[in-house]
């Protein structure tokens, strides 16, 4: 009777090995194919913040430009066209002044 109860907890541990085993391989497939494939990671994000942050592609800027000197003496110029063939292709320089000459 003994050896039946030590085979069947030995099968039970191997069954839970194995199962172990498998769990921490999905795991370590998983996370390498998300770091091969980031595009999975920023489309979740993506879908996460709809209505949260402002998603919308446009080739037009998102608001109207500004050169402007800010609370904290800091000079800034916004929605800077860098590109015409991709969306949001806008950017924004901030200075430490007015002073933008290039030296």
């Amino acid at each position: 009777m003994d050896t039946m109860k030590a085979n069947k907890k030995h099968r039970l541990l191997k069954g839970l090995f194995i199962t172990l085993i498998v769990i921490v391989a999905l795991a370590i497939g998983l996370f390498f194919l998300l770091m091969t494939h980031t595009q999975i990671i920023v489309g979740t994000i993506q879908t996460l913040s709809k209505g949260t942050v402002n998603t919308k592609n446009s080739y037009e800027p998102l608001r109207e430009p500004m050169r402007t000197t800010k609370d904290n003496g800091q000079f800034i110029i916004t929605e800077i066209r860098y590109s015409d063939d991709y969306p949001n292709s806008f950017l924004d320089i901030t200075y430490p002044d007015e002073n933008v000459d290039i030296q």
